[in-house]
This record gives structure tokens, sequence and C-alpha cells, in this order.
């Protein structure tokens, strides 16, 4: 799928999700649309949403014509961390916060299970690429989450250099990333 269907399935969420509950785009959607620009070609759209708010996202998705699926987190079976939604193709993926009593909230991805940050991470900023406007996570939190993504790869290189090389071109694409948002916060 292209960049620019994948912008027209963003813009009709959106449009279908209004304002009935909390998400935010990030990975490459949020590096790009800080960007203002595509610097790439992405092969889905990553979210995040509280865990109070995954049935209607899921049912939402459902309206677009997509299947969802639920994941447990590879060190805690029975822990739903994330999910996803496909028909051919994986077109949506969200990670599931949970707000934290002290102004902090957990978040979970498969290099990491129930890491806390602080709360005004998930602090929306409007990005618009062409005249695609949509909620993305702050750049400080794309970097650190890039930047730990890279030092996963590293591990990952030296560790288990097989399956390393199944993920050459994430990571070169995350070092990308990162040297795009440190640009983008200099400014």
């Amino acid at each position: 799928m292209s960049n620019a269907e994948l912008l027209g399935k963003l813009a009709t969420f959106c449009k279908l999700i209004s304002e009935r509950c909390f998400f935010v785009i990030f990975g490459g959607f949020a590096v790009d649309g800080h960007n203002g620009a595509f610097t790439r070609n992405h092969a889905d759209i990553d979210g995040i949403c509280y865990r109070k708010d995954v049935e209607i996202i899921r049912d939402i998705l459902k309206q677009m014509g997509y299947q969802t699926v639920l994941s447990d987190h590879i060190e805690e079976p029975g822990f739903i961390y994330k999910f996803g939604a496909a028909n051919k193709e994986k077109i949506f993926s969200f990670q599931i916060a949970d707000k934290a009593g002290d102004d902090s909230f957990t978040i979970s991805f498969y290099s990491f299970l129930r890491e806390r940050y602080p709360l005004y991470f998930l602090n929306p900023e409007k990005v618009c690429i062409g005249n695609v406007c949509y909620p993305a996570v702050s750049k400080d939190f794309l970097l650190l989450l890039k930047q730990r993504q890279n030092n996963f790869f590293n591990e990952q290189k030296v560790k288990e250099p097989e399956k390393y090389k199944n993920k050459i071109d994430k990571h070169k694409t995350t070092q990308q990333d990162i040297e795009l948002l440190q640009s983008l916060l200099r400014r």
C-alpha cells in the first residue's frame, strides 16, 4: 500500500473517531508528520491508546473493514499490550497505555514490558502531511523511543546476529529517524 493510501486510511480513521476517545500516532507517521512530508515509504500506521478505549478503536477499525487481533506480550502471556488491524495487510497497530496514579503511564513494546513515562509525553501535537492532520506524540518522546529501538537493534546485532539479519533495514530506518528528529528539535 502506498503512503498516499495509508494517509487516506488515517484520514478516514480520524474522521470516524472524531472526539470519541484518546489516541496519538507515533512511529514513522509521527516522525514524518512532524517533518510535514514523507521521508520514506511506510508499511503501516502506529498508534497509542488507553486500555479503556481499546474497544472503541476496535469498533472503528471494524467499521473500516478490518479484523483486529489482540497480542499478548512475549514476557507475560495473558497481558495484552497491543492490537492490530488488517485485511490482507497489516495497516494499523496500537500499543496500549495504562495510566498510573502519579501523572505517568506505562506502555509495553515487543522489546520491553511496562516501562513508565511521564503522562505529558502523550500530550498530542497536531501534525499534518498535505491536508491530512492528526495527533502525534511529541518529538522528544519519539526520539526517546527511537533511541531505545536503536539500542535494542545494537544489542541484537551482537547477541543474536541471525535474527538481526532480518532487521538491518529497520535498524537503518530507525537511525535515519533519529537524525531527522534531532534536526527537527534543533530548529
